[in-house]
């Protein structure tokens, strides 16, 4: 029986992120935002990467846009990279699962989750609606 990874802080537990480390997409995606990337964002207001014009930046980087036309384009990068599919290119979860298939290619071979995708197109209706119901309260 697989052990769930849990916060040595809170004992809550852990699911996103290379090494399961956080509790939650928005979490994972400003964490990865900040540290791949270096853009600073609400959760992680700190530079990481340093370099002209940015180390005394007064707000971070990135920030929910308050006057835009609709909530997605409110939305800051890094709620929109928490999105299902990680880059904001779908917000449907069906899609988002389509889309993680991959058959690979001469570097990298096929997706991992393309057993998974198997799995989930195989089930029963009420199974598959089940995890999007999971999915969404994430």
């Amino acid at each position: 029986m697989a052990v769930p990874n849990r916060d040595g802080n809170d004992g809550r537990i852990s699911r996103f992120g290379w090494k399961a480390q956080n509790q939650s997409l928005l979490l994972f995606a400003g964490e990865a935002y900040n540290v791949e990337v270096g853009i600073t964002n609400k959760l992680f207001q700190q530079e990481r990467a340093y370099g002209p014009g940015c180390q005394f930046a007064a707000q971070p980087n990135d920030t929910t846009d308050t006057d835009a036309a609709t909530p997605v384009d409110a939305a800051s990068h890094v709620e929109q990279f928490a999105f299902f599919l990680h880059d904001g290119r779908t917000s449907d979860l069906l899609e988002a699962i389509r889309l993680h298939s991959s058959i690979g290619n001469r570097v990298y071979g096929p997706s991992e989750a393309n057993v998974v995708i198997d799995v989930f197109s195989t089930s029963s209706e009420a199974d598959k609606q089940d995890l999007l119901n999971f999915l969404r309260s994430l």
